[in-house]
């Protein structure tokens, strides 16, 4: 039986190799086939210019433009206003969280996520 995820395209954006691979590994024992990988913000914008997407995952602290930047760029372009946005950082600051909901991001989790806890967040976004 194949899970009803699994036409889902999910592009991963974290400049660390490990944390993509963990994020993968989630998302495919949920039963999402289709996931992409950028180091960056500036190759993640890259691929959403050339493939079709359903949820972006992106960590906030990355070099060049970090995540806040590359969900703005995100939610200026009207072909992905409205595409799920997940946030993934270590900061926990409220002034954070206030500033990436009210900038668009669809959900946000504290690192380290737990995989029931980004699990809940992934379902949840694409059921939207």
């Amino acid at each position: 039986m194949s899970s009803p995820l699994n036409k889902f395209n999910v592009l991963i954006v974290d400049d660390v190799s490990s944390a993509r691979k963990s994020l993968s590994i989630i998302l495919r024992q949920l039963g999402i086939k289709n996931i992409v990988e950028a180091r960056s913000s500036t190759e993640a914008l890259d691929k959403l210019g050339k493939e079709t997407f359903q949820l972006v995952i992106s960590d906030w602290e990355m070099p060049d433009l970090d995540g806040l930047g590359l969900l703005n760029k995100v939610k200026e372009n009207p072909n992905y206003k409205d595409l799920p946005f997940i946030m993934i950082t270590s900061a926990s600051e409220k002034e954070r969280v206030i500033e990436a909901f009210h900038a668009g991001v669809t959900d946000y989790a504290i690192k380290p996520v737990s995989m029931d806890t980004i699990s809940s967040k992934i379902v949840k976004a694409l059921q939207a």
